[in-house]
């Protein structure tokens, strides 16, 4: 590997503007350093093969960035940019090194961007994105237009990085991979060494030499914690060391983020600000006013619930960070974590164990792999197991990121404080998570107190075939008003609003339905209306078996043939339910609804195009409620009726969960009698096999998921067309997300 020197990069990107290409662009150091280079005037490039939409400075950097990794991507570069996190076999990689392209670490080239600046490199095992920050903001307010490079954005910097016209260079070093050796700062910060990066280092001695080395070259300052044991241990005997401690801090010192860990850093930020000459009031002023770093107990939502997202990967940061939550959780604490790295989960898995002390909850999930290759035996699992089963925190662990989502989504209540922690993908939880909780307390806002509104209602509760995803909003309207009020909110903020029933006659993906799910429940749609000349009035959320018992009871007949559909009013309108050689419309006079534009309508059945297992005006509308017509009968009469059409149903229509009749009957022949005649009764994949009592019905035998009847449906299909020549179309309804998960990165 063709690899140029620290000498030689200098002179290289000194001389005149480059042609630089960057492995990894998106990822949170290269991202800095692309604008570092570009706003030096180098002409910079970049690949990565996360599926992120670019922020709009890359383009207005002149940046042009590649999704994936291919050798045609390096282009007329002259130097290529990589960090530790690119395997060798990478092709531009590959590709530089068989046209002699001269290829360079990270590390190196920030090293060299630094080299006419006097740098402050903030090193330790945790809090330099924090410190880092801090230090920059704080040169920032004291006029002396910093260079600076962070870790991860800062809200009150507008950026990571910015290369300013002043003297000094603020950096965020990284001593994961021994890439902090690059640097010869003017001063030093260590905050804290500790066992971490076990997979780059064998043991804390190892890492101890790297940070003896580093503040040995250190060319005027050394700074350390001395409330650190490892910092101590390395800078006490060195000269020209300066130890500060959280003693030291002065009571005047207001912090615009919380945690005694802050207060530590802060104290940093004092000293070295002393060092280079600002005054103390300016350093209080500015640290008052600093609001964190992103991904740093960055506040995501804080409304009937509080959500908080951190960086949090190592059991000493976990430890601080959950000690910070509990002290400002007013009610129960919940934790969801997501382990970083095989190897740190290996080595320090009895600390993490004891990290989540103060926790009422931890939800553990996965390992995030980054770039390395698991370890046998060494999950999620291991560190759920490792929590002290003496303290009071109750563990779950959830090995798949977006149930755990689910999972722990379901549980919170009101007033809890919920702290999601990683280095990995489970920020795009927390983003998720923050996103449903608003919606959610929006809608709270806009409908009446006894409306319900769930995150992650489970679909196998709320369909017949007892399988799907989250919907994930639920909102159960409770009177016509909050209706409207939903759809209002759907309209205005553009968010996917779907209306569900009982759940018959329905399939649900294992996706799940994003947006807003509507079941109109409560005593007003459940109302029933008895009219003096026969009519019954039936909310949309009665239940089709209960509005014939009641129509029973006022010996009212014409309806009996519903009480063998498994549905509600709404369903049973909007898919013109059947059976026994009747439909529902053939019983209804007036149908109530409101269309998705929020107006509400009194229509009759000849006004609604409806058709066969269908109605055209509650396509994308929401029944409220119907007025049906009935007939003079006796109870005797009606009981005859409902024996005959129940004896019917129990030798024509599976016992098991299904949702009812899958396809539409054809016109030459029903498609259960095909199905029967081609003899696929019987027919399974995974949990879902074709009824033996009825070919149309395909049933759950105990653990389908809605993949195993989709596949189903289209291996009946495929053997239909093989046979008869015939397309079958699906009469069960098929809702939900197509994607079993967002696209992470």
């Amino acid at each position: 590997m063709h690899e140029l020197t620290q000498e030689d990069l200098r002179l290289l990107i000194k001389t005149h503007p480059r042609r630089i290409h960057l492995l990894g662009i998106y990822g949170s150091g290269m991202s800095g350093l692309a604008r570092l280079l570009a706003q030096s005037g180098h002409r910079v490039t970049g690949s990565d093969s996360a599926g992120r939409k670019p922020g709009e400075w890359y383009g207005k950097l002149g940046i042009s960035i590649h999704a994936g990794h291919r050798a045609e991507n390096v282009g007329n570069a002259e130097v290529v940019v990589y960090s530790s996190a690119v395997p060798g076999n990478n092709p531009e990689i590959q590709e530089a090194q068989k046209r002699g392209i001269p290829i360079v670490k990270r590390a190196r080239m920030l090293a060299a961007l630094m080299d006419d600046k006097k740098s402050i490199i903030v090193s330790g095992s945790h809090g330099k994105t924090t410190t880092t920050a801090m230090i920059s903001h704080v040169l920032t307010r004291a006029g002396l237009e910093p260079s600076f490079y962070v870790g991860a954005h800062v809200g009150v910097l507008g950026s990571s990085a910015e290369l300013g016209k002043g003297d000094y260079f603020v950096v965020e070093s990284d001593e994961s991979d021994g890439s902090i050796a690059e640097f010869n700062p003017e001063i030093l910060v260590v905050l804290n060494i500790e066992r971490e990066h076990l997979d780059y280092y064998p043991d804390l001695n190892a890492i101890k030499t790297v940070f003896r080395e580093i503040a040995r070259r250190t060319r005027r300052r050394v700074f350390y914690c001395k409330d650190d044991p490892g910092a101590a241990s390395v800078c006490r005997a060195l000269k020209c060391t300066r130890g500060w401690s959280l003693k030291d801090a002065p009571k005047e010192l207001k912090l615009g983020i919380p945690g005694s860990h802050n207060v530590s850093n802060a104290c940093a930020v004092l000293a070295v600000a002393d060092e280079i000459g600002i005054g103390p009031k300016t350093v209080l002023d500015a640290l008052g006013e600093f609001t964190g770093a992103k991904r740093r107990f960055e506040k995501l939502w804080d409304g009937h619930v509080t959500l908080v997202d951190d960086y949090a990967h190592h059991p000493s940061e976990i430890r601080a960070t959950v000690r910070t939550a509990r002290a400002q959780a007013k009610g129960r604490l919940l934790v969801l974590f997501q382990p970083h790295r095989y190897t740190r989960t290996k080595h320090l898995c009895s600390e993490f164990g004891k990290a989540f002390l103060g926790a009422d909850k931890a939800f553990i999930t996965d390992i995030y792999a980054a770039s390395e290759s698991p370890i046998a035996g060494i999950d999620g699992r291991k560190v759920a197991e490792a929590v002290d089963r003496g303290s009071k925190t109750k563990v779950v662990y959830e090995p798949d990121l977006w149930k755990l989502r689910e999972v722990a989504g379901r549980e919170i209540q009101d007033g809890d404080f919920v702290l999601v922690m990683g280095a990995g993908n489970i920020s795009q939880v927390s983003q998720s998570l923050a996103e449903d909780l608003k919606i959610a307390s929006e809608l709270r806002r806009c409908t009446g107190p006894k409306t319900v509104v769930k995150l992650y209602e489970p679909m196998s509760k709320r369909t017949t075939m007892r399988v799907g995803g989250c919907a994930r909003i639920w909102v159960e309207p409770s009177t016509e008003e909050d209706v409207l009020a939903v759809v209002r909110y759907a309209n205005e903020e553009h968010v996917p609003l779907t209306v569900i029933g009982r759940g018959s006659n329905l399939l649900v993906l294992d996706a799940g339905i994003s947006g807003i799910t509507l079941h109109p429940a409560g005593d007003h749609f459940e109302k029933i209306v008895f009219n003096p000349d026969g009519r019954i009035e039936a909310g949309a959320g009665v239940r089709l078996k209960k509005l014939v018992m009641a129509a029973r009871g006022k010996e009212r007949g014409g309806l009996e043939f519903m009480e063998g559909i498994p549905g509600e009013v709404g369903g049973a309108l909007r898919m013109n339910a059947g059976a026994m050689g009747n439909a529902v419309f053939d019983a209804v006079e007036t149908v109530r609804y409101i269309d998705r534009q929020g107006r509400l309508h009194d229509a009759r059945p000849e006004q609604m195009g409806v058709a066969y297992r269908n109605c055209g005006a509650l396509e994308g509308s929401i029944a409220l409620s119907a007025v049906f017509k009935t007939t003079s009968s006796t109870r005797t009469r009606i009981d005859e009726k409902l024996k005959m059409f129940e004896k019917k149903r129990r030798e024509s229509q599976p016992a098991k969960p299904s949702s009812g009749c899958i396809f539409k009957n054809t016109a030459s022949i029903p498609a259960g009698k095909m199905i029967d005649e081609l003899k696929l009764k019987g027919l399974r994949f995974g949990g879902a096999v074709v009824s033996d009592v009825h070919g149309n019905f395909i049933i759950n035998a105990g653990n389908a998921t809605a993949h195993d009847v989709l596949q189903l449906i289209e291996l009946i299909k495929e053997r239909v067309r093989q046979a008869r020549g015939i397309e079958l179309e699906t009469e069960v309804v098929i809702l939900g997300d197509e994607k079993l998960v967002p696209t992470l990165s």
